[in-house]
């Protein structure tokens, strides 16, 4: 990890916390026991300790669950208890099968999920205009990110915009949105 992901991760983690809408943290919970030595490596990667960690996250009290986000109802009986649960960065690579199949994806979600809040973090694309405005060396990362990595490993990705209007079109309430993060990450407080 660079020097600057450790801050920008803690980062995220702190504004996350901070903006959460709901106050019953009682009803997220953590107790996979194979994901201990993830913890522990994920704070080495930070340089701080998994106490602190533990802290930082709520980590005794979040849940890792499997599923399939096409059905929800797979992962449904795993979330059924809280108020609110998060994707940061993962969502973007159903758009590959296009922004219908995505906004149907949201749509069975708020049926499953009615009333609950998602918290979800998503790249925001670079377009061609800000790409000629951008240093030459600034706009490598994203060239390649954006135009190497994705699609040669079928992944999708879209703008903001992409999913304001998704959200809009699944009747999906924007309860908060950031944008001004590093990365060009947006994210989205979501209600189903």
């Amino acid at each position: 990890m660079s020097k600057r992901e450790p801050k920008f991760v803690k980062s995220i983690i702190k504004r996350t916390i901070k903006k959460i809408e709901i106050e019953k943290y009682d009803s997220l919970r953590f107790n996979p026991k194979d994901v201990d030595d993830e913890l522990e490596q994920l704070a080495s990667n930070l340089n701080i300790d998994l106490d602190t960690l533990e802290q930082t996250l709520i980590a005794n009290r979040i849940n890792l669950s499997l599923g399939n986000l096409y059905k929800p109802e797979t992962f449904a009986e795993s979330v059924k208890d809280v108020d609110a649960f998060n994707a940061i960065m993962v969502m973007h690579e159903f758009l590959r099968d296009g922004k219908e199949r995505v906004t149907k994806m949201f749509k069975d979600m708020k049926k499953e999920f009615k009333g609950k809040y998602f918290f979800l973090g998503e790249f925001d694309c670079v377009d061609d205009d800000e790409y000629q405005k951008m240093p030459y060396p600034d706009r490598i990362h994203f060239l390649f990110y954006q135009h190497v990595i994705h699609p040669l490993t079928w992944q999708g990705l879209g703008f903001k915009e992409d999913w304001l209007e998704i959200f809009k079109n699944a009747d999906i309430e924007v309860v908060k949105m950031e944008d001004k993060l590093n990365f060009r990450l947006v994210q989205f407080i979501l209600k189903f």
